[in-house]
């Protein structure tokens, strides 16, 4: 599949106790990725591991993707925090940043004028939001109304698509792909289980969830990333099932 770039989401990394994301960056070439997607959440020591990150990004040549759960909207306003977390994602040259709608839907204000100061900031970082497992993000109706008006308003803010979070969360995946494939920009996946009712995440050889199907219907011309707890002896061959 001709994907622009395989990239290795820290998530993984969090199987492994104890380690730092700065600390796997060699692991994650030598498993043959050519990206990594650095979580914020996972930061202990925000200004440390910033710091360390960016250190080890100029050692070791992986392309960074900066992912903050941070929402656009707060209370249906432009939410402050993203001048920091923009900084942040420039302070480590990082090529994509990845956040989450937010409170959208009671939002009346001029949405180019109003972001235009945040996208100047960011330059040439790439902007997407992504599904979460949240009521409020993880659903269609939020991200298709935010990417819409995106695209209407000339903001280029794409979708990031997480099949395995919209099963978590019992959202059909074949509608959720209907309409938000057009806006996509980056995919991820991860297999899923079904186990006395509940969807859990799993790794993409052990999934009751056709995670091929799904891809075969989503933009190929985007950077694909796997997101699934693995230990580092196994996420090469998962890389390869793809």
């Amino acid at each position: 599949m001709a994907y622009t770039s395989f990239v290795f989401n820290a998530q993984i990394a969090t199987n492994q106790e104890g380690i730092r994301q700065s600390e796997v960056f060699e692991d994650v070439l030598n498993a043959g990725f050519d990206a990594i997607e650095v979580r914020r959440e996972y930061f202990l020591d925000v200004k440390k591991e910033l710091a360390d990150i960016l250190k080890k990004s100029q050692e070791v040549p992986l392309t960074l993707y900066y992912s903050a759960p941070v929402g656009i909207f707060v209370n249906g306003q432009i939410n402050p925090e993203l001048t920091e977390i923009i900084e942040e994602a420039n302070y480590l040259g990082a090529k994509h940043l990845k956040l989450v709608v937010g409170d959208f839907e009671n939002y009346r204000g001029d949405l180019q004028q109003d972001l235009a100061p945040i996208l100047e900031k960011a330059g040439a970082l790439a902007i997407n939001v992504e599904n979460d497992w949240s009521e409020l993000n993880g659903g269609i109706r939020n991200n298709l109304l935010f990417v819409k008006a995106a695209k209407e308003n000339n903001v280029p803010i794409g979708f990031v698509f997480d099949t395995g979070n919209f099963a978590v969360i019992g959202v059909n995946v074949d509608t959720a792909i209907e309409l938000l494939a057009p806006f996509t920009r980056y995919v991820h996946i991860k297999g899923i289980k079904y186990e006395n009712g509940s969807a859990n995440v799993s790794k993409l050889d052990e999934t009751d969830q056709d995670w091929r199907l799904f891809l075969d219907k989503l933009p190929k011309d985007v950077p694909l990333g796997l997101e699934f707890p693995c230990s580092f002896d196994e996420i090469a061959r998962q890389l390869t099932l793809v």
